[in-house]
């Protein structure tokens, strides 16, 4: 897991530049490198709409998987320094933006049923990251339909998932939702949905809580500046950047030094 502490300082340095503490260790070196899976996924979801590479026109809606894989709006973390490729993920403030009534209307009217007021409701208001990571883990539009059922069903909701550790995983798990509806979640989408999770579930630093502890799945919004700053026996000190859709700063008036290491 990762253990993030936030310390509020007064210094020069620009208000998104911060200092990240990580343990140097072979652990630490292998926990970033993941399968490029994101990608295929999103190239075989994208291709199967039949609209990858297609310029949209003036008020035409493009799919969604296709939206979220623009370089415009998909980010990339490669935090720590030297642990294999850098990982994709959604800034809050897409999220927010692309999926929206519209583009859930358009999705689900692929469906060969009609979905409810309510869906599209619950969707707005309590599943934007449900949507998003659902919409890239499967093409067919009548599961995705049935997997919004199931979440709202269920209880899912986006409030309640987390990248943050606790006794009781706040994140999508793959035996879990299996046991819940084993027709729905053929083990194959259940590891797929569980591992795109992590695009979406990019924690929010804030000044007002001194320690976080995260998952070690989690992708940490995280641009590197300065591979090593300060490197001790056991730990090494980075200065990095912070996507301003994942800090909290009230004051804005502060920079922050944020230590990250990894526990046992």
């Amino acid at each position: 897991m990762f253990f993030v502490s936030t310390l509020a300082h007064r210094i020069d340095n620009p208000p998104d530049s911060h200092i990240i503490h990580t343990a140097d260790s072979p652990a630490d070196k292998v926990a970033g490198k993941k399968p490029n899976l994101w990608s295929r996924l999103l190239q075989r979801s994208a291709r199967k709409s039949g609209n990858f590479g297609v310029s949209p026109t003036a008020n035409e809606i493009q799919p969604l998987v296709v939206q979220l894989y623009a370089r415009d709006v998909e980010f990339e973390s490669n935090f720590p320094p030297g642990a294999g490729p850098a990982r994709k993920y959604w800034p809050e403030e897409v999220i927010n933006r692309l999926v929206n009534e519209d583009s859930a209307r358009w999705e689900l009217a692929k469906a060969s049923r009609r979905c409810s007021d309510e869906i599209v409701q619950f969707i707005l208001d309590h599943g934007k990251k449900l949507f998003a990571i659902a919409a890239v883990t499967e093409p067919d539009r009548d599961w995705l339909l049935q997997a919004m059922e199931f979440f709202h069903s269920n209880g899912f909701r986006d409030e309640n998932l987390s990248a943050e550790v606790s006794e009781t995983p706040r994140c999508l798990v793959m035996d879990d939702i299996i046991q819940l509806d084993e027709q729905l979640w053929r083990r194959d989408r259940a590891f797929r949905i569980c591992d795109l999770q992590w695009t979406a579930l990019v924690p929010v630093l804030s000044t007002d809580k001194a320690n976080h502890d995260f998952d070690s799945r989690a992708v940490l919004p995280f641009k590197t500046v300065s591979d090593i700053v300060l490197r001790g026996s056991f730990s090494a000190v980075h200065k990095v950047e912070i996507h301003r859709d994942h800090l909290k700063d009230p004051s804005n008036r502060v920079s922050h030094r944020v230590w990250r290491r990894r526990c046992n």
